[in-house]
């Protein structure tokens, strides 16, 4: 069903347009945009200067490529602060060097209104909202042109995200994207981090833009990627949660239940990154989260779980499982024996909500989502927190339940997207052969789409060879694994640090 956009003046009055310009002045040119505002705003070419006597050095080119974020330019006098942060990734991505040796020098975009431009990212997002959103009514076209509107970074971010979709569609190479995402997002956080008091101006747009550019980043190239533009804006997000005293804890924590029920949905699109990477990679939160305020599901924090498929007090509970396991809230021992029969508690005794609205099929795939999502919580409670490996019949009975619910969703159906992150827990810790076969295809189901929209910053397609790697290691012929064994197949198949921290 086609959507229709509204054909008003997105640009504002004459004195927003030109605020508009200058602020854009400020951010594109380094990213290599070259335009004219005349009324609106005219993309006119994308492109990256030849490569001339004149020419300044490309610093992608110089830096060495051992690591994720050496794939994101620093200027001169950000090397010196940024040496410590990069040696600590150590990622090998030499699929993405080579893929990044094969961006062409100049790549043109044709020219296009600012109207039009919205008229595409509308349609786009309203084509693929149905394949990617847990609950599709919160989907609305009036609140994504006010998200166009607001902010000139989430417009070029969403544009590109765009093009990226339409060049997969037609089956054209959308790697050579990868290299205007890196440089965006450099000159995004360098300026958003200044200390210049026009920095904070559309501060949460700017944090919304580098949201878009780790979404596309995963699509195109991969977790590691995504998970080093998502160590690149940390300092953004602190600067944007600076702006909301009530989402601190008197330890300097932040409230996971506040930041969800703030009407600033970029805090909450961090956290949940920051969990999720934790728990797919193994790493160390990039924050500290407080869990102590209890969950209750009241606006406007509801609308994630529409959007993500995970009932929301059981994120918060792996983001604590998170906590335990690597030791981050202050007052508590890693893997206290309390705290963990306290989360387990929470999790026997949580309930979905039922919406009796819906078709009975759908209502029922909804459910199978949110009962896979509480099930893999109790693995990676027992497994991460606990310590207890996976031939704990707590567990067992668990990663068969994930299957048994996985089942009842069809191949290629949206809710499949939903099931990622609890596949891959209940696959690191599933012995029986068949068990391994049907959550190594809910992980891998991506690959049955032309273009894999991602409602999680994780890519299944590069966890099939860590889950591969450990069944053929540690977990040959069924035997039992911990969670430590896990990441160290993830650390080896796909490293995004010098050496796993448990280490």
């Amino acid at each position: 069903m086609s959507v229709f956009v509204p054909k008003r003046s997105t640009g504002g009055c004459f004195t927003c347009k030109k605020r508009r310009a200058n602020q854009e002045k400020e951010i594109l040119p380094d990213v290599g945009y070259t335009k004219e505002i005349s009324g609106i705003l005219q993309a006119e070419s994308i492109t990256h200067p030849p490569n001339t006597s004149n020419t300044q050095p490309d610093p992608l080119k110089e830096l060495s490529l051992d690591s994720s974020d050496a794939l994101i330019p620093f200027s001169d006098h950000d090397d010196k602060n940024q040496s410590n942060e990069s040696s600590q990734t150590g990622t090998n991505l030499q699929g993405l060097v080579n893929c990044h040796i094969s961006i062409p020098r100049e790549i043109i975009l044709d020219p296009i209104s600012l109207e039009n431009m919205t008229s595409l990212i509308v349609s786009l997002y309203a084509k693929f909202s149905p394949e990617v959103l847990f609950k599709e009514t919160v989907f609305s076209v009036e609140g994504l042109i006010r998200r166009i509107d607001r902010s000139y970074v989430a417009r070029w971010s969403m544009y590109l995200g765009a093009r990226v979709i339409i060049d997969l569609l037609n089956g054209t190479n959308a790697q050579k994207y990868l290299d205007w995402i890196f440089r965006f997002c450099r000159r995004i956080t360098d300026i958003s981090t200044s200390d210049d008091l026009g920095a904070n101006l559309d501060l949460e747009g700017r944090f919304d833009g580098i949201y878009d550019l780790i979404s596309i980043g995963s699509m195109l190239s991969g977790s590691a990627t995504a998970y080093s533009l998502l160590r690149r804006c940390t300092p953004v997000f602190l600067r944007l949660a600076a702006a909301e005293p009530r989402i601190w804890a008197d330890d300097s924590s932040i409230s996971i239940a506040n930041a969800f029920r703030s009407s600033r949905y970029e805090l909450a699109q961090f956290i949940i990154n920051d969990g999720i990477f934790a728990i797919a990679l193994g790493t160390h939160p990039l924050l500290r989260y407080d869990t102590s305020v209890l969950w209750a599901a009241e606006p406007p924090g509801v609308y994630l779980e529409w959007i993500y498929g995970f009932p929301i007090e059981i994120f918060i509970l792996l983001i604590n499982i998170n906590a335990r396991r690597t030791g981050c809230i202050v007052g508590g021992a890693t893997g206290s024996t309390k705290i963990c029969s306290e989360i387990e508690a929470r999790l026997k005794n949580w309930n979905s909500t039922v919406d009796h609205t819906e078709a009975p099929g759908t209502i029922i795939a909804r459910l199978a989502v949110q009962e896979a999502w509480r099930q893999a919580a109790l693995i990676y409670l027992y497994m991460g927190a606990g310590g207890v490996n996976s031939a704990d019949p707590r567990i067992e009975a668990a990663v068969q339940q994930v299957v048994r619910l996985g089942s009842i969703i069809e191949p290629g159906s949206s809710f499949e997207l939903h099931l990622l992150l609890p596949s891959l827990i209940a696959g690191a810790a599933a012995r029986r052969e068949k068990h391994r076969s049907a959550l190594r295809s809910k992980v891998a189901s991506g690959l049955l789409r032309k273009v894999n929209p991602q409602v999680l910053p994780v890519r299944g397609l590069d966890f099939i060879p860590v889950l591969d790697h450990l069944w053929h290691n540690e977990g040959l012929g069924g035997s039992a694994v911990t969670w430590d064994d896990y990441v160290h197949s993830r650390y080896t198949v796909l490293p995004v640090e010098k050496r796993p921290f448990y280490d």
